[in-house]
């Protein structure tokens, strides 16, 4: 029932690639939407990636550096839907920190 799940939703159905981490759920898993490619690392979801989403307050992606995603990822936009990621470490990273609600 989590709300992250309609957002995935919504964006393979309007035709976004996904790519998915989640620490605790394995592929495969009946609540992962059609289409979602579930990753077994925040660094490997972020492989290839125009965006980085955060939608989750798992204290696992506090401990994702920057550098490792900027290593995978040529996008630099981070939404970080649960204002999650230190905002000063990400953006000195050359990211742009999207927070919902600031």
């Amino acid at each position: 029932h989590s709300p992250s799940l309609e957002i995935v939703r919504r964006l393979v159905d309007a035709g976004a690639n996904v790519q998915a981490f989640d620490p605790t759920v394995s592929a495969p898993h009946p609540f992962i939407p059609s289409g979602v490619t579930l990753c077994p690392s925040a660094v490997e979801a972020a492989k290839g990636a125009a965006v980085l989403a955060v939608f989750t307050e798992w204290p696992e992606f506090t401990r994702v550096k920057p550098d490792d995603v900027a290593s995978v990822m040529p996008g630099r936009e981070v939404v970080d839907g649960r204002n999650l990621l230190d905002r000063a470490v990400w953006t000195s990273a050359g990211f742009s920190h999207h927070g919902i609600g600031r």
